[in-house]
């Protein structure tokens, strides 16, 4: 997760599951570079929808080896848990 600030927004980014109901919480002791704080806590709830489908590769490189085994890669589906692919 990553939370960064730019002017008056807090946003919050990172990895989601698609359907699901998220809850932040930023508490109102939280305060800014003159000291000033929130004054009351803040909560607001996210929906996230159905994930596209996607094939992501691992940050690994492709490794292949001819005489012994066809080529491999290391990968995630994020909306399947099986996929398959064509070299």
């Amino acid at each position: 997760m990553k939370v960064s600030v730019s002017g008056h927004v807090i946003s919050i980014d990172g990895r989601t599951k698609g359907r699901t109901h998220y809850n932040d919480q930023i508490a109102g002791a939280v305060f800014d570079t003159f000291g000033q704080t929130m004054g009351d806590d803040a909560e607001a709830g996210i929906d996230v929808g159905p994930a596209e489908p996607s094939l992501f590769a691992s940050r690994t490189r492709w490794s292949s080896s001819i005489r012994r085994r066809p080529p491999r890669c290391r990968s995630t589906a994020s909306t399947s848990r099986s996929y398959g692919v064509r070299l």
